[in-house]
């Protein structure tokens, strides 16, 4: 017969909830099923009901009665049927395993430190300076008064002063302060010990809060969504709150710089308004960057005249640079202008030329798109256009 082993560890991650201590306890063994069996390739969590009971000591009705509790709460996600059992998957799976994995690297570098030490020639093979213990009556109780003293200010100055300003801060910025008082006992004196000032413990908790809070993690439910705002929580994850924080801080930091870069300054953001605007120095402004040095020249020699919805051009232009100005007037402005050519500005007084269709590229033409970029290119590389007059 197989010999089923108690679960006796129990993550802190799911020690600081507000359960009970039976509900804890079966949340613990589920989430470590769950975790044993993704890795042996099922789903999750398949025992059954009978058998969680058998390794808690509990009823299997009190235990049907839990699990189902703890779904209704969040705490557990029913999965597929497989035959005749159900599956079960823990919210804390990824949390366990990412605590897990800081006690294992924590182990290890403390091993690494030991074996180090051990491997000093000077501590391996020679002994240190020695010299009599004797009786001495001037160091028989400091350490027992060291002790007592800091008993003594953890007790009646720390933890209060901690409890009451942690608590504002936790309220006023989530609304309320759930916590076990044991637990928040027991971890504020580890902060003691690496600490005797309160400040450090209210900027992890500070910093939970805005990880919590913000864009990017407010909908992490399978990490941080699942981990309370308290004492206990900023010390268990006092390490993953610092490298995320961290991490975001630097994350916002290359958002705001890139935003800045994208940014436009007032004289190109009136360029860009100017940009698309009707008028030749709107067109001049499009096309600056599109033209060679060339067809520049030739531009500066060119005058106009804007009458209403017309735009009139006097000047000797190549047909590839009409077609240009036709395509800025036709398709890229918010309003369609008539534009008539003419390669003297007396013709232009001429009544009866103002009508003629000779000199004339009308903007309601159609242009063949790719026949427009290839003469535009051949502008561009400042080669000779077959359709230059």
């Amino acid at each position: 017969m197989v010999e089923i082993k108690k679960a006796t560890v129990i993550s802190d991650v799911i020690e600081c909830l507000d359960l009970s201590w039976a509900k804890t306890r079966l949340l613990s063994l589920i989430t470590d099923l769950d975790i044993k069996g993704r890795a042996t390739g099922h789903e999750g969590c398949y025992a059954k009901n009978k058998s969680l009971g058998s390794m808690l000591g509990l009823a299997e009705t009190t235990v049907s009665k839990y699990i189902r509790e703890l779904t209704r709460e969040g705490y557990l996600v029913p999965g597929r049927f497989h035959g005749h059992h159900r599956v079960l998957n823990s919210t804390f799976y990824h949390a366990v395993l990412q605590e897990r994995k800081a006690y294992n690297d924590h182990k290890s570098a403390k091993m690494v430190d030991d074996i180090n030490v051990l491997a000093c020639p000077v501590r391996a093979y020679e002994a240190g300076a020695y010299e009599s213990t004797g009786p001495n009556p001037n160091n028989t109780s400091t350490h027992q008064i060291n002790n007592k003293e800091n008993n003594t200010f953890f007790s009646n100055e720390y933890f209060p002063k901690l409890i009451e300003r942690s608590k504002t801060l936790i309220i006023e910025k989530c609304g309320k302060y759930d916590s076990v008082a044991e637990k928040e006992k027991s971890k504020a004196k580890l902060w003691f010990k690496m600490d005797s000032k309160i400040e450090p413990v209210l900027e992890s908790i500070q910093r939970l809060i805005e990880i919590k809070q913000s864009e990017e993690f407010k909908n992490d439910f399978r990490f941080w969504g699942g981990i309370p705002v308290n004492i206990a929580s900023a010390y268990t994850h006092k390490d993953a709150i610092t490298n995320t924080y961290e991490s975001l801080v630097r994350y916002r930091k290359s958002v705001k710089i890139k935003s800045e870069d994208n940014a436009t300054t007032p004289l190109e953001a009136k360029n860009q308004s100017e940009k698309y605007k009707p008028t030749w120095e709107g067109f001049r402004h499009w096309a600056k960057s599109r033209l060679t040095f060339s067809t520049k020249e030739i531009l500066n020699q060119v005058k106009v005249k804007i009458e209403g919805q017309r735009i009139l051009i006097f000047g000797d232009l190549p047909d590839s640079v009409k077609i240009i100005i036709t395509k800025y007037f036709s398709e890229e402005v918010n309003q369609r202008m008539e534009i008539k050519y003419f390669k003297e500005e007396k013709i232009a007084e001429d009544p009866s030329l103002k009508s003629s269709d000779e000199g004339e590229v009308k903007t309601d033409e159609t242009i063949d798109h790719a026949w427009f970029m290839s003469e535009l290119s051949n502008r561009l590389n400042g080669s000779k256009s077959k359709f230059v007059a």
